[in-house]
C-alpha cells in the first residue's frame, strides 16, 4: 500500500505533516464533528509517535505546530477544543499549508461546486496530499420518504422536496459519480483517497490506517 505519509527528502530530521482537520457547516449539520475529531486525534497521536513534525490547522485558523510524543496529549486536547466555525476550509487553509509537502485533509469533502471547486483549491506545490472522506450512514442510505424542506447547510437557503423512490436513487447515483470523480482526481495524482465511516470504531479505523501499513516515512 502507498503510504499515507512519505518522506520526500531524507535531509530532514522532523518531515512535517499538515493536518486539516474541517468543521464547516456541512460537517457539523450533518453529524460528522465528533468522528472527524476523533480521527484527527487518532492520526494526531500515530503521527508524532512516529517522529513527525505536525501543524494543525481548522478552517482558515492555523492552530500550531506540535513535535514528539510529550506533545500528544497538547494535540488531543486542542483537537477536542477546535471550534465549529463554518468557514471553507481548503479555500484558505490549503494555500497557508502549501510549503508542507504532506497535507492529510480530514473533511465530508462536500462542495457546492463539485469535485472541481476542490481541484481548483490544490496549489502547485502540494507534492502529497491524502483525502480522507467522512460520511454517516443518513447520507450513504437515506430513509427518507413524503414532504420534506431542505435546508443547504452552506448558505441557508431552502427547497421543499417531495421525496420518493426515483429521487432516492438518483440521489444514490449523483453522490456515488461525486465521489468518484475525487476518487479518480486523487489517483491521477499518486495521492491517497479514503472513505471513512463517522459511525466506524477506533478499531476498524486503526485497520485502514494503521501505522505499519500508512504511516511509515
Amino acid at each position: 500500500d502507498k503510504s499515507l505519509v512519505t518522506r520526500k527528502n531524507e535531509s530532514l530530521e522532523q518531515p512535517e505533516v499538515a493536518l486539516v482537520v474541517d468543521l464547516s457547516r456541512s460537517v457539523v449539520a450533518g453529524n460528522k464533528a465528533d468522528a472527524i475529531r476523533r480521527i484527527a486525534a487518532m492520526l494526531g497521536f500515530c503521527l508524532l509517535n512516529r517522529g513527525l513534525a505536525l501543524r494543525l490547522y481548522n478552517g482558515r485558523e492555523y492552530t500550531g505546530r506540535y513535535f514528539g510524543k510529550k506533545k500528544i496529549q497538547q494535540l488531543t486536547a486542542k483537537i477536542k477544543a477546535l471550534p465549529q466555525n463554518g468557514y471553507s476550509h481548503l479555500e484558505y487553509v490549503l494555500a497557508t499549508a502549501a510549503p508542507v509537502r504532506n497535507v492529510i485533509i480530514i473533511s465530508d469533502l462536500l462542495f457546492s461546486g463539485g469535485p472541481e471547486q476542490l481541484k481548483a483549491c490544490i496549489k502547485p506545490g502540494m507534492a502529497d496530499c491524502s483525502l480522507l472522506a467522512v460520511s454517516t450512514q443518513e447520507e450513504r442510505q437515506p430513509q427518507l420518504h413524503g414532504n420534506y424542506k431542505l435546508i443547504d447547510a452552506q448558505n441557508g437557503t431552502a427547497r421543499q422536496y417531495y421525496i420518493n423512490d426515483q429521487l432516492i436513487a438518483r440521489y444514490a447515483r449523483l453522490r456515488l459519480d461525486y465521489f468518484r470523480q475525487i476518487q479518480q482526481y486523487c489517483q491521477g495524482r499518486n495521492w491517497n483517497y479514503f472513505q471513512l465511516e463517522a459511525e466506524a470504531q477506533i478499531s476498524q479505523l486503526m485497520k485502514l490506517l494503521a501505522p505499519t501499513q500508512h504511516l511509515t516515512i
